[in-house]
C-alpha cells in the first residue's frame, strides 16, 4: 500500500475514532470539573487516539521519512479532533447523551443544603430534590 493510501485511510479512521471519542471522554470526565480541565483531558485523549490510529493504520512501517510520519500524524490528529468536536456538538451534547453518561459514571454527588431541604448537587449548580425535581440554587 502506498503512503498516500495509508494517509487517506488513517484520516478516515481518525474521523471514525473521533466521532465516538466524546463518549469515552464522558466516562472519564466529572460534572464538577471546570471547563478548562475537561477540554484539556479531551485534547489529551484526542492526541492519544490520533497516535493510536496512526500506529494501527501501519504508518510506522509504510512511511519512508520523518516528514511523512509528521504529515500522517498531523492529518490524523486533525481528523480526530474535528470529528470529536462535530460529533459532540451535533449529536452527543445536543441530545444530552454525553452529559447523562458523565453523570451516570461519576461517583455519587454530595448532599448540600438547598433551602433547608436535603438534596444532591448536580452539574450546572442545580439542586435536585429526592424525587428528582430541579430547584434553582440561590
Amino acid at each position: 500500500m502506498t503512503f498516500s493510501h495509508v494517509l487517506a485511510h488513517s484520516a478516515a479512521y481518525g474521523a471514525a475514532v473521533g466521532s465516538v471519542l466524546p463518549l469515552v471522554a464522558a466516562v472519564i470526565l466529572r460534572p464538577h470539573w471546570s471547563k478548562g480541565v475537561k477540554q484539556g483531558i479531551v485534547v489529551v485523549l484526542a492526541v492519544i487516539a490520533g497516535f493510536s490510529t496512526v500506529a494501527a493504520s501501519g504508518a510506522f512501517t509504510d512511511a519512508t521519512s520523518l516528514a511523512e510520519l509528521v504529515a500522517q500524524g498531523g492529518l490524523t490528529g486533525f481528523a480526530v479532533i474535528a470529528a470529536c468536536e462535530a460529533a459532540y456538538s451535533a449529536l452527543w451534547h445536543r441530545f444530552g447523551i454525553a452529559q447523562a453518561l458523565e453523570v451516570a459514571t461519576s461517583p455519587a454527588p454530595k448532599a448540600v443544603d438547598c433551602g433547608g431541604q436535603c438534596a444532591t448537587r448536580a452539574a450546572g449548580g442545580l439542586c435536585l430534590e429526592p424525587c428528582g425535581q430541579e430547584v434553582a440554587r440561590e
